[in-house]
């Protein structure tokens, strides 16, 4: 008798560590790809978007870029003497 409730309460205890275990990974998760979509600095433009060059300085080689869908504006630095080369 004494071990069916010895074996009852190791089950409910592995199902209790099993749902916590779950629940933190589910957590993990979650923070990991709320960071990802706004804190992470890897990316740097939107893909599916169609960005236009609303001004470039050609001093400086920043460049604004403006996206035709949403007007999500980006900063970029362009090696102009690069392109100069690429074109000419």
């Amino acid at each position: 008798m004494i071990e069916v409730i010895k074996e009852i309460f190791m089950a409910v205890g592995m199902c209790v560590v099993a749902v916590i275990i779950y629940g933190l990974f589910c957590t993990i998760i979650n923070k990991l790809n709320r960071w990802r979509k706004n804190g992470c600095k890897i990316k740097c433009l939107c893909k599916p978007h169609k960005y236009k060059l609303v001004w470039y300085w050609r001093n400086t080689e920043e460049a604004v870029l403006e996206c035709k869908k949403c007007g999500k504006r980006k900063q970029v630095f362009i090696d102009y003497d690069s392109i100069k080369d690429k074109f000419h």
